[in-house]
């Protein structure tokens, strides 16, 4: 989503230098529509269904978040839908942006079934990293690798049997 965030400020940028209805409207677009004021929605209504290319890459940023909320069957389906309406937009940020959620596309998908996040697993090279700075002194990887699963077996790590398939 900080992808995203990101290729919708410039498609939101380049467009500002042809239309300056667009100037001083970037939290508009960047920020999650639950709490908006009473000016900021009575802007953002007016502009969200206008035919900029702004309001385009802001529904495909809507579609893309709505994207966490589906099953783990309908997910594949609904990535495509969003890969393709992003190609189709012509917004070059956007395409990008698609390419690169392609060449991850396995990862993200593989989060439907495991549920596990960067956060996890970093959190885990955190420990391994301690353990190796702690592991200075001895002589043998053999050694590293027994404080590691040492350290790391503490964690209760609940992973589905069935996460690769």
């Amino acid at each position: 989503m900080k992808n995203v965030n990101e290729a919708l400020d410039v498609v939101r940028r380049v467009e500002q230098q042809e239309d300056p209805v667009l100037i001083k409207t970037r939290f508009l677009w960047l920020k999650n529509k639950k709490k908006p004021n009473e000016k900021q929605e009575e802007i953002f209504l007016g502009l969200k269904d206008t035919n900029l290319k702004t309001a385009k890459a802001y529904r495909i940023k809507l579609a893309l978040q709505a994207f966490w909320t589906k099953t783990k069957w309908i997910a594949p389906i609904y990535f495509n839908e969003c890969y393709q309406w992003a190609i189709r937009s012509r917004l070059e940020p956007m395409v990008k942006v698609a390419k690169t959620l392609t060449d991850h596309k396995q990862g993200i998908l593989r989060w439907f079934i495991t549920k596990m996040t960067n956060g996890f697993l970093e959190g885990i090279n955190r420990l391994v990293q301690a353990v190796k700075r702690k592991a200075r002194g001895y002589h043998t990887t053999d050694n590293l690798i027994a404080m590691t699963y040492a350290t790391v077996n503490k964690l209760d790590i609940k992973v589905p049997l069935n996460w690769l398939g």
